[in-house]
């Protein structure tokens, strides 16, 4: 269902974007389609930690490589976001860590917590006109988010409490838009 929810999220809050489709923190890759079916076109995957493997020993970069190879125009990058450059129409970032302790719960050196700089080099990222889409797990990490765009002098629209007839858990997710000036 993850797949169905983030569709139905974007669908429900972002409009036309310029061409092409970044996607922060990828893990592996399972909501590919979605992303497709939604903004058709080129798209990159970012993950940081690719290398996480899974019970069946594949890794979440075999998974994400594995889903992008069935799409023409997908790249799966194991790679910081701060390494990254370019720009995209679409800029997907899905559960942002915006509080340390979900860098800590899984196993990342604290050296790559650093939520403004990463957000404002995020937002270098979105082409002109082109949109950011940020959804967090909880009010409490929306909260820590709001403070994030405006220390990074970002004006975001708060969605608030976003919900999917597809989401299957109970997460109380909450978004934010951000559409840069053309």
């Amino acid at each position: 269902f993850q797949c169905m929810d983030r569709l139905d999220l974007l669908d429900q809050h972002v409009g036309p974007t310029p061409p092409g489709g970044l996607d922060v923190g990828a893990l592996n890759w399972t909501y590919l389609p979605a992303l497709i079916t939604f903004k058709p076109g080129r798209w990159e995957g970012v993950e940081l930690d690719g290398y996480q493997r899974y019970v069946s020993m594949d890794t979440r970069a075999a998974q994400g490589r594995h889903r992008a190879a069935g799409f023409e125009d997908a790249n799966y990058r194991i790679t910081s976001i701060l390494d990254v450059r370019g720009q995209w129409g679409l800029v997907t970032w899905f559960f942002p860590y915006v509080t340390p302790g979900p860098l800590v719960s899984a196993g990342l050196p604290d050296r790559f917590f650093d939520p403004v700089r990463m957000l404002t080099h995020v937002w270098s990222l979105v082409a002109p006109g082109g949109t950011l889409f940020v959804m967090n797990v909880d009010l409490n990490e929306d909260g820590y988010q709001r403070q994030l765009f405006d220390e990074a002098g970002i004006a975001v629209k708060r969605l608030g409490l976003i919900e999917s007839v597809f989401d299957d858990d109970d997460d109380e997710n909450h978004g934010w838009v951000a559409t840069k000036p053309g």
